[in-house]
């Protein structure tokens, strides 16, 4: 037992250290780009894996970097990965069933390119899924003007008519 009031003296060794990472505002324009660019590849690898939550963990942390990039000429210098991580995130968020999450990626993704056929898709997989058909199949319309060969876009519309008309028998329920 050490009595109280007993001065101790400690030898400590220092065994290692690791150096802390930067916080994202201080990094260079430069380094803010390297890493939304790695965050991205490394979320397109992890949905590859199907492992979704992780994936959608390393696009909204790209997407954070992207967010501080202040520049326009920056910001142009990204475009692509702003666009990519948006629709990606939709995807993922898709695939877990969150859809309100899949509809803020996707009306993101629409601020960035108003004519992306890929966003419409998603937002009206998503308008589908929470019970606006009529919304969905105007998104799915606009997207099919854009791109009237996809069987992709053809399928969702289907999808989106049976919701629609499944949404009218239960009306004639009530």
């Amino acid at each position: 037992k050490i009595p109280g009031g007993a001065t101790l003296i400690f030898d400590v060794e220092l065994i290692g250290f690791e150096k802390l990472a930067k916080k994202k505002w201080d990094l260079s324009t430069e380094e803010k780009k390297e890493k939304a660019t790695e965050r991205k590849a490394e979320g397109n690898a992890q949905f590859k894996e199907a492992n979704y939550a992780e994936a959608l963990e390393c696009y909204r942390e790209s997407l954070e970097y992207v967010s501080y990039l202040y520049e326009e000429e920056d910001k142009k210098a990204t475009f692509d990965v702003n666009l990519g991580c948006n629709l990606n995130a939709a995807a993922v968020c898709l695939k877990l069933e969150n859809f309100p999450e899949a509809l803020k990626y996707c009306d993101e993704a629409l601020k960035l390119d108003e004519f992306s056929v890929k966003a419409m898709f998603r937002k009206s997989a998503a308008l589908r899924n929470i019970g606006e058909p009529h919304k969905a199949k105007q998104e799915i319309m606009t997207a099919i003007k854009l791109d009237p060969k996809s069987g992709m876009l053809r399928k969702e519309l289907a999808e989106v008519k049976k919701a629609i008309a499944l949404d009218k028998q239960q009306e004639k329920k009530l």
